[in-house]
């Protein structure tokens, strides 16, 4: 059985909750030369307009999960149009009473 099409509204309503502007979260090393994982910032995301796109078309950015884009600050510049399955959000824990927070 094929799953409904969502609508662009429904695909904004699943957005992951640790995807918004200003959260740090970590990207994946393999999308640079030195293979170094890197922490970034979260300075924007949009969600792709799906309803004027064919079925084909919308089949391929849902197999691939790819349509929702970030764009990530990081240390050397921003990283554009960076799929979620690149990303993970970074935990900080912080001890009550010290003053150092650990990722």
């Amino acid at each position: 059985m094929e799953k409904p099409r969502l609508s662009t509204k429904e695909l904004m309503d699943i957005i992951p909750s640790w995807c918004y502007t200003g959260n740090l979260v970590r990207v994946d090393e393999g999308l640079f030369d030195d293979d170094e994982e890197r922490i970034g910032l979260i300075i924007d995301f949009w969600v792709i307009c799906v309803e004027n796109l064919s079925d084909e078309q919308y089949n391929e950015l849902m197999h691939h999960d790819e349509w929702l884009l970030v764009d990530v600050s990081i240390d050397n510049g921003i990283l554009h149009q960076i799929f979620p399955h690149n990303l993970l959000p970074v935990t900080l824990r912080v001890k009550i009473g010290e003053t150092h927070a650990q990722t």
